[in-house]
């Protein structure tokens, strides 16, 4: 019998699995009824039953709600415990209520009980307000069949003809015990003196270990916190019959054709075919899917490996992770957001031109670029309107060689970068160069004077 002091609902959680049962916390019932706090069951269980054991009690103290221990003479107090959402009784409930003197008097089954979603009780005779100090409803076991929905449970406390109280709220909750993870990622800079061909950070100047990942039922701190009930299959990937990961980000299209992108085990990356290699696909595309991973290996942990091919530039972007996977028959997996795992910088000379016309304005512009560093490399361009949308990304402007100076006419970007001329407005330019320093100039001629619209702007200035 629960201490009439302690006003909870309590619930234990078996899930009837080939793993073994499972526990879930109490879920608690404030005393004035107002709301549940949900017993957690994982979703990724069988939907063809579930089996809630213990003891699922409701305790109400005689100050927690007026109208419910307060009888006129002659009324005997009913109580009524519904389930719903597929959710039954199967073991006998019990009604017992305590005096003031601290006897317990058990209240007589009349209707329900196991079996059914509710039960309904009653007294043998009438009891008084300063008869009744606390009142306990208990089911040893409940059952729920169907689909994951949550249960909610009702309790109505009637004294004959009179007003009834209730009690209500969401009694057992699913969420997925699934946790998709980062263990550790690296960030690298692509190097403007390998012209962004090769990284800083990683485990060479071409192969990097984007990040240490995995995708499992979280049972140590489902323990710890005592909020979820989790199948005992669940910490092998959730009982999956097969998993996968997807690897995006621009960076990919400089990975190699054969052996580009690969996973490994916990050891690290090594090698594309290396012992420790999980599963390889061509890179020098994005996305890259790897499937028919198992369980196990998702659950341990998979490192994601980049080689980069030597050739080809490494644009400053993200490389992200997300899981996927086919559940057991009757299982179900939820859907997974991708998780950046790491990103890639870039070490050269970058700088901003804030107003220049379009070709077809009446001041006509052009760029003055010098790359005042002694290393030769290429000139990129990206283009935004007043909007801040990309017009052109990292359009190639060409090379400029050491302490070299370019002049570009707005016209010859806008064909060079595909950019059709802006009928209102002006552009920002964001410039990159493939090498350490460079400077900027806008310039515009108007009624056949050369103005400078922009002043000198330095590295990484505006």
């Amino acid at each position: 019998m629960l201490n009439p002091k302690r006003n909870i609902l309590r619930l234990a959680v078996a899930a009837a699995l080939a793993g073994g049962a499972v526990g879930a916390n109490a879920a608690l019932l404030k005393a004035d009824l107002t709301a549940f706090t949900a017993a957690q069951v994982a979703s990724e269980t069988p939907i063809t039953g579930i089996t809630l054991t213990g003891t699922a009690a409701v305790e109400l103290t005689a100050g927690s709600k007026t109208t419910l221990f307060a009888p006129s003479a002659g009324q005997n107090l009913m109580v009524n415990v519904s389930l719903n959402n597929g959710a039954k009784f199967s073991g006998t409930p019990s009604l017992v209520c305590q005096d003031a003197a601290g006897a317990y008097n058990s209240a007589i089954l009349n209707l329900g009980g196991a079996g059914s979603n509710n039960a309904v009780f009653t007294f043998g005779s009438a009891m008084s307000t300063a008869s009744v100090s606390s009142c306990v409803v208990s089911a040893p076991a409940l059952t729920v069949t169907g689909a994951h929905t949550d249960v909610t449970l009702s309790i109505t406390y009637t004294y004959g003809t009179l007003a009834s109280s209730v009690a209500d709220g969401t009694f057992v909750q699913f969420q997925s015990g699934l946790t998709a993870s980062k263990v550790a990622g690296d960030d690298v800079v692509a190097l403007v003196t390998g012209g962004f061909l090769n990284v800083s950070g990683g485990i060479s100047t071409t192969l990097v270990s984007a990040g240490n990942i995995l995708w499992k039922g979280d049972t140590t701190a489902a323990a710890a916190s005592g909020t979820l009930a989790i199948p005992a299959d669940l910490g092998s990937f959730l009982g999956a019959t097969s998993g996968s990961v997807t690897v995006g980000g621009a960076a990919l299209a400089a990975s190699k054709v054969t052996g580009g992108v690969f996973l490994t085990n916990a050891a690290g990356c090594i090698s594309a075919g290396a012992a420790n290699t999980i599963a390889t696909a061509a890179g020098g595309a994005n996305p890259v899917t790897f499937t028919g991973l198992t369980p196990d290996q998702l659950s341990a942990g998979v490192f994601v490996c980049v080689q980069l091919n030597g050739t080809t530039a490494v644009p400053a972007s993200s490389i992200t992770a997300q899981f996927g996977g086919t559940p057991l028959s009757g299982r179900t997996l939820p859907s997974t957001s991708a998780m950046t795992l790491m990103n890639i910088t870039r070490n050269g000379a970058s700088t901003e031109v804030l107003s220049m016309p379009a070709s077809t304005n009446s001041d006509a512009g052009f760029l003055r670029v010098t790359n005042n560093s002694a290393l030769a490399g290429t000139l990129t361009a990206t283009v935004y309107n007043e909007a801040g949308t990309a017009l052109s990304t990292l359009c190639n402007l060409g090379t400029l060689a050491s302490n070299a100076t370019s002049v570009f006419s707005m016209g010859s970007i806008e064909t060079t970068c595909a950019i059709t001329p802006l009928t209102s407005g002006r552009y920002r330019l964001v410039l990159n160069g493939a090498f350490p320093t460079m400077r900027a100039q806008a310039m515009v001629r108007a009624a056949g004077v050369l103005v400078n619209v922009s002043s000198d702007t330095s590295q990484n200035g505006n």
